[in-house]
């Protein structure tokens, strides 16, 4: 059996990604992010570390729109946060 883990670049999903490798075992551990390409460089950065700390390959999905050029797209209004 596969484990899928969401992997958001905190800690806590850090944390959580290396108890079910150590579970489960890197065979049966699937880590995702799901890439919105509005993060900040230092959580790519964080990203790669924990790919080689984990020694693990983190699989990233992206629709390829930043979530502004989405509302931009859907003519909805964006909140932006100061």
């Amino acid at each position: 059996m596969k484990h899928i883990v969401s992997y958001s670049t905190g800690l806590l999903s850090t944390l959580t990604a290396e108890r079910v490798i150590k579970k489960y075992g890197k065979e049966n551990t699937i880590l995702v992010f799901m890439d919105t390409l509005f993060e900040d460089d230092d959580n790519y950065r964080f990203l790669q570390d924990v790919e080689k700390y984990l020694s693990i390959k983190i699989i990233k999905l992206t629709e390829g729109r930043t979530p502004y050029q989405v509302s931009k797209d859907q003519n909805i209004i964006p909140h932006e946060v100061d």
